[in-house]
């Protein structure tokens, strides 16, 4: 006896083929997910040891800023306000934004990243900032939607204006 697979499904097994599908892809955004938990969590642990040493890692205090950021995955451009949280090796920064972009007005971001600071890297290769106060630092950002639908959106961002130091 010869077994012919035939590829004409039935629509309960189109069905049943979809569900599987759903059900990878479920087991793919939960598999995402822990990995991001746990490197977010041993960044959390391992953080404050680097931060005894108070060379590499310096916690900032209170700074607040407001940031023009642009969304290439939307080809749009938001404005946010964030605080910078940590220094790194005096010249990197770790910063929290809240973004409202620009082009619809109803979605709120707000994300994590991590940029340099211009000013930093002007000194430390032997020129003078001739702006004085104003310190430009630029990065990358990973936001999320806080309005439901929760996806991670890569971000430029360029903070010059600060509120306060």
């Amino acid at each position: 006896m010869i077994n012919v697979k035939s590829n004409n499904k039935t629509k309960k097994e189109k069905v049943m083929t979809k569900k599987k599908n759903d059900k990878k892809n479920k087991g793919k955004v939960a598999k995402v997910i822990a990995m991001i938990l746990m490197v977010t969590m041993a960044l959390c642990f391992t953080v404050p040891a680097f931060a005894a040493d108070g060379d590499i890692i310096q916690f900032s205090g209170v700074n607040l800023s407001g940031d023009t950021l642009y969304l290439p995955s939307s080809g749009s451009f938001a404005v946010g306000i964030g605080s910078d949280i940590a220094t790194i090796a005096d010249v990197l920064k770790v910063r929290a934004e809240y973004v409202d972009p620009m082009k619809d007005g109803e979605t709120h971001k707000a994300g994590v990243g991590i940029g340099i600071d211009a000013v930093k890297v002007i000194d430390k290769l032997g020129g003078v900032w001739f702006l004085g106060d104003v310190n430009v630092s630029t990065g990358i950002m990973g936001l999320t939607n806080l309005d439901g639908d929760v996806h991670l959106e890569p971000a430029l961002y360029l903070s010059i204006i600060q509120v306060f130091k």
